[in-house]
């Protein structure tokens, strides 16, 4: 069907300029769909047949629909559309109080507006239209744009306004707030995240002394407890790159994290001043810098983020070994490929699978006597403490490190890796399927006549001689 055959049929029909304009609404581009209606109104009054969008576009561009604009009362939107100046006041003192840059307008519209409007489109035969809802949002938006100085977006907005033209009700969704910092977490026996209380679930009872907590502080209320204060936010999340144990540090540069802050008050923050407040009321037990404003993608982001570890791993050998010895054994054990059950300390949290996992390097450091230094980089997942081996692609002398048999005592030293650091260690794997405490047992190897002793890390390290 024609232009010219489209107009004369639609306006067999009270219309105005707006759902008129609608229909060819695809025709140029910077010009209103009122214009556009006009420009059809008045090409009907001219008599002209066979009109291309060529010739469309030559009315709009030289103005010739001046003075041709409806009157009466539209049969498809009820003149719901000249309304929009109303709607544009309700919103702006809705969100008068409000601390927001972008905000994005959506509309609840009668259902016979809905129903009429798409009875024309099939009565017409038409594809190429726009719907009433997105007219409606977008002079809304453009007017508050215009008025408040704010922007409109389409994918993040910090705010989303539900105008109901039915019932001249708005609603107003508050979206979250998104910080990016990174936490040093400086002592042990602190959790990241909040851990509810297994009895009761987070209600409170007697084990959890009322609190629903397992325990008291966390990494994730020491850092935002401050933050919730200057947001007026109802409520939090923490979204970590990963997670170190309870008992160990996190050191270096720090663990990157984004906090979602749900429904803010106040989205702009004195980043620098806060960070001072927090390091303040976590003194001593967390730290936190870098802070800035996040998104949603970046939450994304770092929950997909793999970082390969680095770890310094010292070891106290029963007796003194050549270097030479040391290099050739620790040279074998690069590129090898672990395959880890996971551990029972992690079990309640998650799936009993094998995993694989890869030994990228692996280097001797300083000897010193019988203490000697081992560098290791490992694939990101990697069990630390405890795992269960369920094959090692080589033998285990990766267990045997001291070469010439004995017992060797382990203990953790933390390294700066490529992205995150822990005070774990990564070697020996624990083999906890014996049913022996792990911070303290005999293994027999496979490959030696020889045993060793494996010592938690955890009572041994020696934070001073953290390397940053």
């Amino acid at each position: 069907m024609s232009i010219s055959s489209v107009i004369v049929k639609a306006l067999e029909r009270p219309l105005c300029d707006n759902c008129l304009g609608r229909l060819f609404a695809k025709i140029g581009t910077g010009y209103s769909n009122r214009q556009r209606g006009q420009a059809a109104r008045y090409i009907t009054n001219t008599g002209l047949v066979d009109v291309s969008e060529e010739q469309f576009l030559v009315f709009l561009k030289e103005d010739a629909a001046k003075g041709t604009q409806y009157s009466g009362e539209c049969s498809v939107c009820g003149n719901l559309l000249d309304e929009h100046p109303k709607y544009v006041e309700m919103v702006s003192a809705a969100l008068e109080k409000r601390d927001f840059d972008t905000f994005l307008i959506g509309t609840r519209i009668d259902p016979e507006i809905l129903e009429a409007e798409e009875e024309l489109w099939a009565d017409l035969g038409i594809e190429s239209y726009e719907s009433i809802k997105s007219e409606i949002n977008r002079l809304i938006g453009k007017g508050l744009e215009a008025g408040l100085g704010k922007t409109v977006e389409f994918e993040y907005p910090d705010i989303m306004v539900i105008v109901d033209t039915e019932f001249d009700n708005i609603e107003i969704d508050v979206r979250a707030l998104f910080i990016y910092g990174r936490y040093r977490k400086l002592v042990r026996g602190i959790p990241q995240t909040r851990w509810p209380c297994r009895k009761c679930k987070g209600s409170g009872c007697e084990s959890c002394n009322g609190t629903g907590k397992m325990y008291q502080e966390s990494v994730e209320e020491l850092v935002a407890h401050e933050l919730m204060k200057v947001t007026g936010a109802r409520d939090e999340k923490f979204h970590g790159m990963g997670r170190e144990d309870i008992d160990a540090l996190m050191l270096g540069n720090g663990r990157p994290f984004v906090l979602e802050f749900k429904e803010p008050a106040r989205r702009h923050i004195d980043f620098d001043e806060i960070e001072k407040i927090i390091n303040q009321h976590a003194k001593g037990k967390v730290e936190v810098c870098g802070l800035r404003g996040s998104s949603k993608r970046e939450v994304q982001a770092i929950k997909d983020a793999r970082s390969d570890k680095t770890y310094r791993v010292v070891v106290r050998l029963e007796r003194e070994v050549e270097q030479d010895e040391l290099k050739s054994v620790i040279a074998g054990l690069k590129g090898i490929t672990l395959e880890q059950q996971t551990p029972t300390r992690v079990a309640h949290r998650r799936a009993d699978l094998v995993r694989k996992r890869d030994v990228l390097d692996i280097r001797l450091g300083e000897v010193n006597g019988r203490n000697a230094e081992i560098l290791v980089r490992a694939q990101a997942g990697t069990y630390i403490k405890q795992g269960r081996i369920v094959h090692l692609t080589m033998d285990l002398k990766i267990l045997t490190i001291s070469g010439g048999g004995g017992n060797a005592i382990i203990t953790g030293l933390p390294f700066v890796p490529s992205t995150i650091i822990t005070d774990n260690f990564i070697f020996p794997i624990v083999y906890d399927k014996l049913n022996i405490p792990n911070t303290t047992f005999l293994f027999r190897l496979l490959h030696s006549q020889h045993s060793f002793v494996v010592i938690d890390v955890r009572k041994l390290i020696d934070h001073k001689t953290y390397i940053d």
